[in-house]
């Protein structure tokens, strides 16, 4: 195992922490905006400290500014969006399909960049797809029976 090893493992705790706090904030009935601007604040906060303390310095060119604009209004949106859906479902399916969703990006960098498939990337592939139909025919059949 090597170190992007553990970045991924610590990807994957983070991201399943931060679920987690999503349900446990729509438990207990927070705006769902507020959490949304308190986290990407906090997130700020740490990126800012992180940043500094491996000796970087804050300064960004105006194009990765331009790129990274568009990119923190979806971000915003895809938590905002998140949270508040969970306040209509499980988080199950809510995080489920937030997690698929990374099957477009890898749809995408296939056909854009030429990435090679594999079985592998393509079994993972057909797998989101199958689980997105599965949750869009789980939805359809509570609806009928509300």
């Amino acid at each position: 195992m090597h170190a992007g090893h553990l970045y991924i493992l610590l990807a994957l705790a983070s991201y399943s922490a931060l679920g987690i706090l999503h349900k446990v904030a729509e438990v207990k009935s927070c705006r769902a905006l507020a959490i949304s601007l308190l986290m990407c604040a906090w997130s700020l906060v740490f990126l800012v400290m992180a940043d500094l303390a491996m000796g970087k310095s804050l300064h960004t060119p105006v194009q990765v500014v331009t790129l990274a604009l568009p990119f923190g209004v979806c971000a915003g949106l895809a938590i905002v969006a998140l949270q508040t859906a969970l306040s209509f479902g499980n988080i199950s399916t809510s995080w489920l399909a937030i997690n698929l969703s990374a099957g477009i990006p890898t749809v995408l960098s296939i056909i854009l960049y030429k990435e090679a498939v594999n079985t592998w990337k393509l079994l993972a592939l057909v797998a989101m797809a199958v689980s997105m139909i599965l949750l869009w025919k789980d939805g359809q059949s509570r609806s009928e029976h509300e």
